[in-house]
């Protein structure tokens, strides 16, 4: 190859392999902008606010357990129980501060009830979420729902397509122990209650 051309044939390779660097650095830019971009909550979503980092609660639905009452009261009690003593998430505030996504059309204290939880010998949580006689009836009992402030949010920006966010905040300080939202509580075609439900605790010596 004479000295011309291989001049010519450097200076092309050196201009293609600059265009895909450019190319590249736009292309994990691109990305980048995409993963810091806030997401939009669900339905039923609910996130963490108030710290430098937003945490997205972790739904779940738990496992049920029947206790049948003494022959005084009759009937049964039904609990949802989760594995282990503590949440995974676990708060050092008091009074944490929450955004719950509300399907549109519902008021957000008739979507959601916080609740404390018990925790049991056997390293498990649970709740009553019913109790009757020949039929079970579903719900949290209302000296153990806890009093919640909800306020619409004003940037509607992240939220999904026919919903709508709102703030919530505990009216008191929440004291060290295990916590969790309910919602989407009803009874499925077996008649066994379902719902979804976000756990957290709160840490000794949160503030």
């Amino acid at each position: 190859m004479h000295k011309i051309q291989l001049i010519l044939f450097l200076l092309a390779a050196a201009i293609s392999a600059s265009g895909a660097s450019n190319e590249n650095s736009a292309a994990i830019g691109a990305q980048n902008t995409a993963a810091a971009a806030p997401h939009r909550l669900q339905a039923d979503d609910v996130l963490v606010v108030g710290g430098a980092v937003e945490q997205k609660l972790r739904a779940s639905q738990g496992e049920h357990r029947f206790e049948p009452r003494s022959l005084v009261a009759q009937g049964s009690a039904l609990y949802v129980v989760f594995p282990g003593a503590a949440a995974d998430t676990q708060l050092n505030t008091s009074r944490p501060t929450f955004w719950l996504s509300v399907p549109a059309g519902i008021e957000p204290a008739d979507a959601f009830v916080l609740t404390a939880v018990s925790v049991r010998r056997s390293d498990k949580r649970e709740l009553l979420i019913g109790s009757g006689t020949r039929q079970v009836s579903l719900g949290v009992p209302s000296g153990r729902c806890l009093d919640v402030s909800f306020k619409r949010l004003s940037d509607q920006s992240r939220a999904a397509p026919g919903c709508v966010l709102y703030e919530a905040r505990p009216e008191a300080a929440l004291a060290p122990g295990q916590y969790t939202w309910v919602t989407q509580l009803k009874s499925n075609a077996q008649g066994d209650g379902r719902g979804i439900f976000y756990a957290f605790g709160i840490a000794e010596g949160a503030r």
